[in-house]
């Protein structure tokens, strides 16, 4: 996979692209949608881990399982989906308003 202009800069240029990023209008509304993304997995994989230990302790069914793994799979989708969407955001951001 090809780097992009983000992962090419060096620690502080990337801390100091975050900080700017994050004092811009679309990048707040843009990083509280993503924060609300990991919210969601987050609830998903305790929902996840409650479900399991629900049909552990009362004997539960197959369904059960099935129900917390996918779950669990689109809680993971969640995560990772807003993770790689910020890394995108935060490369947009250098491409148009990095060095010049």
């Amino acid at each position: 996979m090809q780097k992009n202009k983000y992962q090419r800069m060096n620690k502080e240029e990337q801390k100091k692209l975050r900080e700017n990023f994050k004092k811009s209008e679309i990048g707040k509304a843009k990083l509280s949608r993503l924060k609300r993304l990991v919210y969601y997995s987050i609830f998903g994989i305790v929902v996840t881990i409650m479900i399991v230990l629900n049909g552990i302790f009362n004997n539960g069914t197959i369904w059960d399982y099935i129900y917390a793994g996918i779950l669990l799979i689109f809680s993971t989708i969640f995560a990772y989906g807003a993770i790689k969407l910020k890394n995108k955001e935060y490369n947009n951001y250098a491409i148009k308003n990095g060095k010049k």
